[in-house]
């Protein structure tokens, strides 16, 4: 709906009644619209949307005015107009003006129009009066406009009364109003819409049946919303298809071929479709009920008809069918005539009542569909029996539990429940341990009651104690690492052995050592192999010098490292000690020294020595020196040859049971980088003969 008007507008609102008054509908109801204007507003800010903004401030000032670009549109007619999107029944239009404007020839107080003519020296510009009056001196002194009766001023000119006054009275000439109020059943503003509920041209028709018992149009008496249930029509005054009588509340039967009733008396005309009474079609035949008569009456006690509304069988039910229909099986039976039970379903709940079906499964251990039979695996009534192991897992009777075609390995016939003797645990897989005495073990815990057999652990006795080992539990563990026990089954030490003995089982010495704990040495066994580890003894002799038969002592007359040294001269024949060589009875006559490797000589010849010593002495000693230098070089050089072929020398003297006063064994020395003459010779080293101790007796002179 478009409104448009010359001027500058401070705001319009739009007003339309309803049954409790006037609504706004550009501000009130959030139904501004689009507004627009036929110029370019004075300012940015006072554009043709300022109209519908709703502040009433006639003020400029207060940037509420729709204003247009006067100094460029003096001579040009100026348009405001306003899109409220849907359609209205407007009672009448508020326009504010600016209040703070007066050009020459204008007001803005409210009037649309210019200042009449008629005025004698112009009207104010605030309130539009003429200030010297008109120039008529009958008119009007507002504006100098006059109107006659039944008429009222309205933009410039003279137009007819809206609406119907109240005695046919004239309307206000300037506001078109009624001002004794309106006639008959005429209301509104200017009295010219109707009351709520009538139409027509003199508002005495009622309205039909709009939806929400909304007003009809006052002119046309349509329902703009639509009609109330069952009505039809745009003035909602007739019943729609299927309903019938003066207020459409009778609903139409069920006539065939879906035919329409009579509005008047709701009779099918064409008859009735299937199970319905003619002439309405409304009620059921027999055995037939509910509002379609689709529903078919149930199994009522001596045939009995139902009640064609609810059904209801009034005098009961034929067999276990459920009162009071008598259409489905009571709770526990089934089948076409509710005479057979249920089995036993899950939680107690009911079967299917056509097939007995349980639904949601079984009691425990009942076979599914019906519940009546139990699993395979469970027996008697109550199918609280598990069946045993039977042969090739095949159910056992479902009635006593036997397994007709025998048991699995190990279980005992009929129920093939209990293990046989000597196993155990629910399969009967396990064999028992060692129990005492050949005993059964228990054949669910697998425990030996009165204890195991020798060097087996309780209560099971299917592993050996700590220390033994095999399946017997026979063998003793050898000497592992730290202490540890071994493999009960393998006798091995899984972390190793204690020093000196040999993996994996750790019973035997390492190759070189024997004793209880392997902690001694082996002696110098010939061609280097070991000694008997239980014996120490060599079995095949000893080593060049070494005593058998444990080859860890010198043989009589030799010692030090790998027994290479001959004994000086002890005295009595005596041998020396075979660790240091010393002789500790003291040495022969004419020896001395520790190792009695000395030569004794007398004074005299001590004294002639000495003399001879510048010469004949000097030349001696450079030449051995000489000597010794160069032996000393060679034995560098030959090492280990010279060793394995240096000569041996033994006492003259008889020899005296040789004593052993020393049970040390000395390290080969022949593997070392030891350059000592003794270590790597091997030879007969004696003290230097030419060394000359005298006599304590004798003086020298």
């Amino acid at each position: 709906m478009w409104l448009e008007f010359i001027a500058e507008i401070i705001l319009v609102q739009i007003f339309v009644t309803n049954s409790l008054g006037f609504i706004n509908l550009v501000h009130d109801q959030g139904l501004r619209g689009t507004a627009d204007m036929g110029a370019a507003p004075q300012r940015l800010d006072w554009t043709a949307g300022k109209a519908i903004d709703g502040n009433t401030n006639q003020s400029y000032l207060s940037n509420s005015c729709a204003i247009t670009n006067f100094d460029e549109n003096r001579n040009t007619s100026i348009w405001w107009r306003l899109w409220l999107r849907k359609q209205f029944n407007v009672a009448y239009i508020e326009i504010f003006f600016r209040s703070d404007s007066c050009d020459s020839g204008r007001y803005s107080n409210g009037c649309t129009r210019f200042c009449s003519s008629e005025c004698r020296g112009g009207c104010d510009a605030f309130n539009g009066s003429c200030i010297h009056g008109c120039s008529d001196p009958n008119a009007l002194t507002i504006d100098c406009i006059v109107c006659v009766d039944g008429q009222y001023i309205s933009n410039k000119t003279c137009v007819g009364c809206p609406g119907h006054c109240k005695d046919d009275a004239p309307c206000n000439k300037l506001t078109g109003m009624c001002d004794n109020g309106c006639a008959n059943q005429w209301t509104g503003t200017f009295c010219n819409f109707c009351p709520t509920n009538y139409y027509g041209k003199d508002c005495n028709t009622p309205c039909g049946h709009c939806i929400n018992n909304n007003d009809c149009n006052n002119i046309t008496g349509h329902c703009p919303n639509g009609c109330q249930s069952q009505w039809q029509g745009d003035r909602c005054d007739e019943c729609v298809d299927g309903f019938y009588n003066a207020s459409c509340t009778g609903r139409c039967g069920h006539c065939n071929n879906f035919e329409v009733c009579d509005k008047v008396n709701g009779h099918c005309p064409g008859g009735c479709t299937s199970n319905f009474q003619a002439p309405l079609c409304q009620e059921c035949v027999g055995g037939f009920y509910n509002r379609t008569c689709t529903g078919i009456c149930g199994h009522c006690v001596n045939g009995e008809f139902c009640n064609q509304n609810n059904g209801y069988c009034v005098n009961g039910c034929s067999n276990h069918f459920l009162y009071p229909l008598c259409q489905v099986c009571e709770d526990g039976y089934y089948g076409h005539m509710c005479n057979m039970k249920c089995g036993l379903c899950k939680d107690g709940h009911a079967c299917d009542k056509q097939n007995g079906t349980c639904f949601n499964g079984c009691a425990t251990n009942f076979q599914q569909p019906q519940c009546k039979v139990c699993e395979n695996g469970f027996y008697n009534a109550n199918c609280t029996g598990r069946c045993g192991h039977c042969q090739n897992r095949q159910a056992c009777d479902k009635e006593n539990g036997n397994c007709l075609n025998g048991c699995s390995s190990n279980f005992q016939t009929p129920l093939c429940q209990d293990c046989k003797d000597g196993f155990y645990n629910i399969n009967c897989s396990a064999e028992c341990g060692k129990c005492l005495n050949g005993e059964s073990c228990h054949k669910t815990s697998g425990l030996c009651v009165t204890g195991c057999q020798a060097h087996f652990e309780f209560p099971f006795c299917e592993e050996c104690v700590d220390g033994y080992y095999d399946n017997m539990c026979r063998s003793v563990c050898g000497q592992c690492m730290h202490g540890e026990i071994c493999d009960k089954y393998s006798g091995t030490c899984v972390n190793g052995c204690k020093p000196n003995f040999k993996t994996p089982f750790c019973t035997e010495c390492l190759h070189g050592f024997y004793g209880q704990h392997c902690e001694k040495r082996c002696g110098k066994c010939k061609g280097g192999v070991i000694c008997n580890t239980t014996s120490d003894m060599c079995p095949d002799g000893c080593q060049e010098h070494w005593s058998p038969p444990k080859c860890t002592e010198c043989i009589p007359y030799k010692w030090g490292p790998n027994c290479a040294f001959d004994c000086g001269h002890c005295r009595d024949g005596m041998t020396c000690s075979t660790d240091t060589g010393l002789c500790t009875k003291g040495c022969e006559d004419g020896w001395t020294g520790d190792l009695c490797l000395t030569v004794k000589i007398d004074a005299a010849e001590s004294l002639k020595q000495s003399e001879e010593m510048p010469t004949t002495g000097t030349v001696a000693i450079a030449v051995l020196s000489t000597l010794l230098v160069i032996a000393i070089l060679i034995n560098i050089f030959t090492g280990r040859k010279l060793i394995s072929n240096r000569s041996s020398k033994r006492h003259t003297d008889t020899p005296m049971s040789q004593k052993q006063d020393s049970s040390q064994t000395y390290t080969d020395l022949t593997g070392t980088d030891e350059t000592h003459a003794y270590s790597t010779l091997g030879s007969d080293v004696r003290e230097a003969p030419y060394q000359v101790i005298s006599d304590a007796s004798h003086k020298i002179k």
